[in-house]
Parts: C-alpha cells; structure tokens; sequence
C-alpha cells in the first residue's frame, strides 16, 4: 500500500545500510506490486507519487524504462529521475539509445532529453552525429531536444551536418541547425567560422549567418555582412545591422550610419539599436540622426542616446520632454539612465497632457518635486495621476501643508481607490483615529 511505499522511502533515506536493504527487497518486484507503483504515480499525492518513483527506479527494471521515459514528463519527478538513472549507469543509457528507433513526438523527445543530461562530455560527443539526425524531424519537440543535445555536446563531426541543414527549405530547421552552430562556436569558434567562410550571406540563410557569426564571427567578416545590406530581404539587412554592432563595433559606424537611411523602417529601428550599443563613438551620429527622425525610429534614438552619453546630451533631451508621449518618456528614461538631474524643468515636464509621461517623470525627478507642485497636481484630470501623486505625499505626510491639502481634497475627490489612499494617509497620519 501507499504506506509501505513511503516507509521504503524513509527507510532509504535513513542509512547505507538500510538503503541497500531497501533496494536489494524491490529488486525483483512483481507485476502486481509495479502496477500498484505506476498507478500511484500517476493518480496519487505528489508525496506518494515521489514514494512510489522513488520504490520503482530503485528496482533498477529495464522492463519498466518505457514508463520512467514517460515521467521525465513530469517536472517535479524529473530530478529525483536523473539521480536515480546516473545510478543505473550504462545499462540505462544503452536501453534508452535502443528504445529511439521505435519513438516520437513527446516520448522521443524526452528520451534524447534524458540522454543529454545522463551522458558524459566524451560520451555524448561521440553521440552528437546521432542527436543530429533528428534536427530535421518534422515534430518540433523533438527537434528541439536534438538542438539542445547537440549544442550540448557537438564538435567538428557534426559541423557539416549542421551546415548542410542550414541549406533546408525549412525554415525551422535552419533555426534549430543555426542555434546549435552557435552553441557549439562558443567552444569552438575556428572551426565554425571556417565552415562559414564560404558560405554567401543572403536570403533566409543570411539571417542564420548572422545569428551565428553574432556568437562566434570576427571583424574579417566586416565585408562580407555591410555587401548584405543591399540584399532586397529588409529582414536581412536588419539582421547584418546588429551583427556588424557585435563583432566589428565602432569600425562598422559608417555602414550602420548608412543604415538610418534604409527605406525600411524596421532596417532604421535596428539601426538605433545598433548604435546604442556601439557606445560613445556613436554619440554624433546620434544625435545628427535625430535632427531628421519621427516617431518611433526618433524614440530609439534618444534611448540610444541615453546608452552612449554626450557632453550635448542633457541639452538634447531636455528639449523633447514637451514632444509627444513617446517622445518625452523615452527622454525621460534616457535622463533617468545618465543621471540627468531635470529637477530645474520639472514643472513643465508634469504639465505635460499625457498621463504617462506625468506618472514617468514622478519617478524620474524623485525626491525632487517640491510639496506645492505635488498639491497642484491633485486637480490632474487622470485618476491614476492623481494616485501617484497621493503615494507621493504620503512619504511627506507630517508636512502641514501636505495633511491640509490631502484633507481638503478628499471631499471633492471622485475616485475610489485614490479615496481610500487618502483616507489611509490621513488615518496613520492622526495615530489611526
């Protein structure tokens, strides 16, 4: 019974001696008493389902490994699953390589799983060619679980493969062929560039090129991505703009600058991005870009603006705060990450019609914003601007000032969650009376 179960449990736990007792009894379980286990596995408690795994895999019965594959589904057994199978040792490794002919979908899946995680480095190496094989399965699940295996353990055997796959007319195998490409240039990079090497970036092919060579490529490979960004594929050249930020940084500036004038707008988004992450050599650009740019290609400037930094910086920014609402919050957050003290501008920056930027600029000016304006913006049409400011005042609610216009307000105050933030700070504020 479920009893029995967690008292083998117990009785494993407490000794050497007792745990070998333990595993020796359930060596030779019958049918019935397995049926009893995997019933409870499947239908009890967590705790009695923990119990009985533990009594199964204890057996050490490879009879029983269709249905422990089954488990490694069950996230909560899984780790107990991985102990207990390292334990096994070869024979668990050998039966789980056999059981792979005859599977799939989930199943297969977790078995390549269990195998990647029980297998050694050297081991698993000389299993990658196999894991390979499954990158193309039509069953994304599966060729998940082979991506992983092989980004865990692939060398220059599987390389070729790899490569071969990132030609499929599938777009998915090409992504899981490229990320373990990627994976595997970590450790080896020589030998993934040099694969590469000949390779032509363009088409869809290109985009993997460039996830990959972002890992693993070098500043020789300038050329061959800035003659991408004539390809028609917008996808594509967006792709080569941030690789050339990765791998050649500041020397890629002119060809990303060139970029800010694609006809495409996610080509430009992407190459804001790109410049932020250059760093300082970017700045002039920048802010030569925003002169000309609108709306959302100038929102990710400022934020580029505000990773770089520029002695022009707090000028340029303080004059957008007025702009529309996806302009001034993104000046806001940039001011936020230099350190740009607005504490001067702040009164026509929380005049401002979007309550957005009214409850941004709050944060951003801090302590800053002084008890007077905070009463005036009690009257603010927004509710939730409202709210925000009484969260304010209530860090400054033994100021005369602040308890007689809280109490003066609640009255005419609409809202109820912004009344019950008064009421609140005006209750701890008169020692809760």
């Amino acid at each position: 019974d479920q009893a029995a179960a967690r008292a083998m449990t117990l009785l494993h736990e407490s000794s050497e001696e007792t745990g070998a007792a333990v595993e020796a009894a359930v060596a030779d379980l019958d049918d019935a008493a397995t049926d009893f286990l995997t019933k409870t596995i499947r239908d009890g408690e967590p705790a009695e389902q923990r119990s009985a795994a533990a009594c199964l895999l204890w057996s050490h019965q490879l009879s029983n490994m269709p249905f422990i594959v089954e488990l490694a589904q069950n996230e909560s057994l899984y780790p107990l699953l991985l102990t207990e199978l390292q334990r096994w040792g070869a024979p668990a490794l050998e039966n789980l390589e056999q059981m792979m002919p005859t599977m799939n979908g989930k199943p297969l899946a977790s078995v390549i799983g269990l195998l990647a995680r029980l297998l050694d480095q050297e081991t698993g190496q000389a299993k990658s060619e196999l894991f390979a094989n499954y990158l193309a399965w039509e069953d994304m699940v599966v060729a998940t679980a082979a991506a992983s295996a092989v980004s865990r353990f692939g060398d220059e055997r599987v390389i070729p493969r790899l490569v071969e796959l990132l030609g499929s007319s599938r777009n998915r195998v090409r992504r899981v062929a490229g990320h373990a490409l990627g994976e595997i240039g970590q450790r080896q990079p020589d030998l993934v560039q040099k694969a590469l090497a000949d390779i032509e970036i363009d088409g869809e092919l290109g985009i993997q090129l460039c996830r990959i060579i972002e890992k693993v490529g070098k500043a020789e490979d300038t050329p061959r991505l800035s003659a991408a960004l004539s390809s028609p594929i917008s996808e594509l050249r967006a792709a080569v703009v941030g690789t050339l930020a990765t791998i050649a940084g500041a020397s890629a500036l002119e060809s990303i600058a060139l970029a800010m004038t694609d006809e495409d707008l996610s080509v430009r988004m992407a190459a804001a991005a790109a410049l932020g992450r250059i760093g300082p050599d970017a700045a002039e650009t920048i802010i030569y870009a925003l002169h000309s740019a609108e709306g959302p290609l100038k929102a990710a400037l400022i934020r580029a603006l505000g990773q770089v930094g520029h002695p022009e910086a707090p000028a340029v920014l303080r004059s957008m705060c007025e702009e529309t609402a996806e302009i001034a919050l993104a000046a806001l957050d940039a001011m936020n990450t230099l350190g740009i003290n607005v504490a001067d501008i702040q009164e026509d920056i929380l005049r401002h019609p979007d309550s957005e930027v009214v409850k941004q600029a709050l944060t951003v000016l801090g302590a800053s914003v002084s008890s007077p304006l905070l009463v005036r913006l009690l009257d603010h049409a927004s509710w939730d601007v409202r709210l925000a400011v009484v969260t304010r005042l209530a860090q400054i609610k033994h100021d005369p000032l602040v308890h007689e216009a809280l109490f003066g307000h609640l009255n005419q105050e609409k809202d109820d969650l912004v009344r019950e933030a008064i009421e609140r700070i005006l209750r701890d504020g008169s020692g809760g009376k």
